[in-house]
């Protein structure tokens, strides 16, 4: 944080966004697993993938160009025509404390849909002492 904060620092500010469009299908299997098999080929292809990447130059070259009416529209678009949307963030990389007790991790989550509340999952909260 206070290199962050130093004159003329290389290191920014912000959040970074990328998109990964995640096709979840739904019909009957013989096999329950092979849901599990055919998420993780797909997720693994993902990773390695840069889609969101693109994702993100493309979202900055349309705010430079037409601003932010034109992205908060696209988002609207395709967050209102998705079944569901999970967020997940990276946790701190450096050490934190919590009322003076240090922590190992910490992740939040969300998960929502386009006609439901939005549910906050802070799943990893791990306390040391």
């Amino acid at each position: 944080m206070a290199d962050m904060m130093t004159k003329g620092s290389k290191c920014r500010w912000g959040n970074f966004i990328g998109l990964v469009v995640f096709p979840l299908w739904i019909r009957c299997e013989d096999d329950p697993l092979e849901y599990v098999r055919r998420a993780k080929a797909i997720m693994d292809k993902k990773k390695i993938s840069l889609e969101p990447l693109i994702s993100y130059g493309i979202l900055k070259l349309i705010m430079k160009i037409f601003g932010e009416k034109v992205v908060e529209a696209i988002a609207k678009r395709m967050f209102g025509h998705t079944t569901m949307t999970f967020s997940n963030v990276l946790g701190p990389d450096e050490d934190i404390n919590f009322f003076n007790h240090p922590m190992c991790y910490v992740a939040a989550s969300a998960m929502f849909g386009p006609h439901v509340s939005i549910i906050l999952i802070m799943p990893h909260l791990y306390f040391f002492g």
